[in-house]
């Protein structure tokens, strides 16, 4: 499979979830400790520290979907980092950072990238190759030449597109212990699911 057929079906996927699969937790707390644990170690990894919603959860509305027959497992959270509103969807293998901007611009969104994207090890913030025109299904990326599928960790690759109208962010969870990625349908125990 191609990176772009990939990275396509993981957005639509996240897409299907229908609205009233959510199911809203009054905090972090109420998930499966995996789940919180993973999502905790990925979010220092991918988030500014004013962006982490893991170190300001009282700010933060956290819900999940239990995977369907084509969507994953899936924690949300929907918070403010000021001046953007954030709503945020995480699976396994990957967080997609959607920002609601009416009339996203490169300026826009990169300084979103700066203000909620931790840089990588080198401190430089993320620097974006972006299309001409912000347009429905448009993509864009830190590196183009790389794809989710052959980079070696998270540090290798931000992308990024419009969808819906609204840009977002698509960060990898990816470390050089981990060829390719994990099931996405299985990020919930068996308890859990039973229990949900």
């Amino acid at each position: 499979m191609i990176e772009a057929e990939l990275t396509r079906l993981w957005i639509e996927s996240l897409a299907a979830i229908p609205t009233a699969d959510w199911r809203a937790v009054p905090d972090i707390a109420a998930l499966p400790p995996a789940v919180r644990a993973d999502s905790s170690l990925w979010a220092d990894r991918f988030y500014t520290p004013e962006a982490n919603p893991h170190a300001r959860p009282s700010d933060v509305q956290w819900s999940y979907a239990l995977a369907g027959e084509a969507t994953p497992d899936a924690i949300r959270y929907i918070y403010r980092v000021a001046p953007f509103d954030l709503d945020t969807i995480e699976t396994r293998a990957f967080a997609a950072v959607r920002l609601k901007l009416r009339a996203p611009t490169a300026a826009t969104i990169q300084e979103a990238a700066e203000q909620i994207l931790l840089p990588p090890e080198s401190g430089k913030p993320w620097q974006f190759t972006f299309p001409e025109a912000f347009t429905e299904g448009c993509r864009f990326s830190t590196n183009p030449a790389s794809s989710p599928l052959d980079i070696a960790t998270w540090e290798d690759l931000v992308e990024g597109g419009i969808r819906a109208g609204a840009p977002y962010f698509l960060r990898f969870k990816k470390h050089l212990q981990r060829a390719g990625y994990p099931h996405l349908p299985t990020w919930f125990d068996a308890g859990f699911r039973a229990r949900a």
